[in-house]
């Protein structure tokens, strides 16, 4: 290897008397052209780490961008994200499988007015 490599993992202590489930959390996924090949690989590698790291009853969604953008539960038009659970982890999973860089041109502009249009759940982070 020509090049010096440092690997370096942290794993800080949260008291669990200073956590709380009570979050958001959106996932905005560039999926244009750009990410084509090794990018994509990556990026689909990181969501699940990700989805599967979330805390029960967090909310969450994926935006998925490109010349357009896609919202993976658009049931939940009134607030951003739904319930964190086993069976909307399920459904994130088969969107995260099947990912592609296939939604065009790069236009994030859309996708974070949609997100930020929608006013935040009272209590959640």
């Amino acid at each position: 290897m020509k090049d010096d490599l440092l690997m370096l993992n942290l794993f800080p202590e949260v008291p669990t008397n200073t956590y709380s489930s009570r979050n958001e959390i959106i996932f905005v996924i560039d999926r244009s052209g750009s990410m084509h090949g090794e990018k994509i690989e990556s990026a689909r590698a990181t969501l699940l780490l990700f989805l599967k790291s979330l805390p029960l009853g967090c909310l969450f969604n994926i935006v998925s961008f490109g010349s357009s953008f896609s919202v993976l539960f658009k049931k939940a038009r009134r607030t951003r994200g739904v319930v964190y659970s086993e069976a909307t982890l399920r459904e994130a999973c088969q969107l995260q499988a099947a990912m592609k860089a296939d939604m065009g041109g790069t236009e994030i502009l859309a996708p974070l007015k949609d997100i930020y249009d929608k006013p935040p759940i009272p209590g959640y982070s």
